[in-house]
């Protein structure tokens, strides 16, 4: 989502933060605030999990690869998490590998390190 008015970012995590992680990202001008809405009880990390169980493999057999706050959970959920350079810190943090930017060939160069490829 994006916002027009500094005020409005502390009003959406006031009213959503309970069923939500509000998630702000810089934006390329001054005048808008882009953000992500991630729900609290399903995200991408309980997904692969749930795929995992419907497929019967490990969870140590999945492979997940990230660039925004929104693949926080696959990221750390998955047997390899791999973040994209161009991502922000956090998920870098969270991450098994971090690879190049995903304009630089990040998932390629990823696969290739791992010898997938």
């Amino acid at each position: 989502f994006m916002l027009f008015q500094k005020e409005q970012v502390e009003k959406v995590k006031e009213i959503m933060s309970e069923h939500f992680h509000v998630v702000f990202f810089p934006a390329a001008y001054d005048d808008f605030w882009n953000g992500e809405l991630i729900s609290r009880r399903a995200d991408k990390g309980t997904a692969i999990q749930k795929a995992a169980e419907l497929l019967h493999i490990g969870i140590e057999d999945t492979i997940a690869f990230g660039d925004s706050m929104n693949d926080y959970e696959i990221v750390q959920a998955a047997g390899t998490g791999i973040a994209m350079g161009n991502s922000v810190q956090k998920l870098k943090d969270a991450a098994d590998y971090v690879t190049d930017d995903i304009a630089r060939d990040g998932a390629w160069k990823a696969c290739r390190h791992f010898g997938w490829i």
